[in-house]
C-alpha cells in the first residue's frame, strides 16, 4: 500500500538531501534569526556552508518594497550577518551572497 507524504514533509526531506540543514544547524539557526530583518522587502536562504563560508541567497522583492532606500544593500546584509553569526554560529567567518531580484 503506497504511503502519501505531505508537501511540508517533502520540503523537509529535500532540505536534508541538500544537506545544508543537517550539515550546519547553527548556521541555519542564525540565518533564520536574520530573515526577520530583511522582510518584508526580501528574504535570505542558506544555500551551503563550506570551509567556514556561508553561501547565502538574498532575494529582493522589489515589487513589494516601500522604497528603493528601504532595501538593505548587499554590504549591509553581509555586515549584519557577520554580527548575528558572530554570536550564534561563530565558526562562520565569511559570506558569499548571491542577489536575486523578483
Amino acid at each position: 500500500m503506497p504511503v502519501q507524504i505531505s508537501d511540508g514533509l517533502k520540503r523537509i526531506i529535500q532540505q536534508h538531501r541538500v544537506g545544508v540543514m543537517a550539515k550546519d544547524p547553527l548556521a541555519a539557526f542564525a540565518l533564520n534569526e536574520a530573515r526577520a530583518v530583511v522582510a518584508p522587502d526580501g528574504d535570505l536562504a542558506l544555500e551551503d556552508v563550506r570551509e567556514n563560508i556561508a553561501y547565502v541567497r538574498y532575494t529582493i522583492k522589489k515589487s513589494q518594497a516601500e522604497c528603493d532606500e528601504c532595501i538593505m544593500s548587499t554590504e549591509d546584509v553581509k555586515f549584519f550577518l557577520k554580527d548575528i553569526f558572530g554570536s550564534k554560529a561563530p565558526h562562520i567567518k565569511d559570506f558569499m551572497i548571491t542577489v536575486v531580484e523578483t
